[in-house]
């Protein structure tokens, strides 16, 4: 599917907005959960996934893993995730992203270890 065909079949579902959620950690990542709106708006009605066709869904997924390899590394190590928002048929888009870390202290001493008298 080109862009052009995918633009064709969301403006027959008079889809304006795309939402997906991402997560991961590990070294593993997916796309969690796709909204699809009818309007910019953000109280507006979502379109049953169901009449995305499969192609549409898989081209969509794959552009947008292409985005998602650009941002900070959010499902490596510790993980993280996000949002991103994609406006049709602009197809330019937004993420809000965040990454999980563990930190680390270090701290040194030293003594002198004392035996016990019998």
């Amino acid at each position: 599917m080109n862009k052009l065909e995918l633009l064709l079949h969301l403006e027959e579902l008079n889809i304006k907005r795309i939402v997906m959620e991402f997560s991961g950690s590990g070294d593993s990542g997916e796309i969690n959960q796709r909204y699809y709106y009818t309007s910019l708006k953000v109280d507006t009605e979502i379109v049953n996934p169901e009449r995305i066709n499969y192609d549409a869904k898989d081209h969509i997924d794959t552009i947008v893993y292409e985005a998602l390899e650009l941002i900070e590394d959010w499902y490596n190590n510790d993980g993280g995730g996000g949002i991103i928002t994609i406006y049709i048929p602009s197809m330019k888009y937004e993420i809000a992203n965040y990454i999980y870390f563990t930190e680390q202290e270090n701290y040194e001493h030293e003594g002198e270890l004392k035996f016990q008298e019998n």
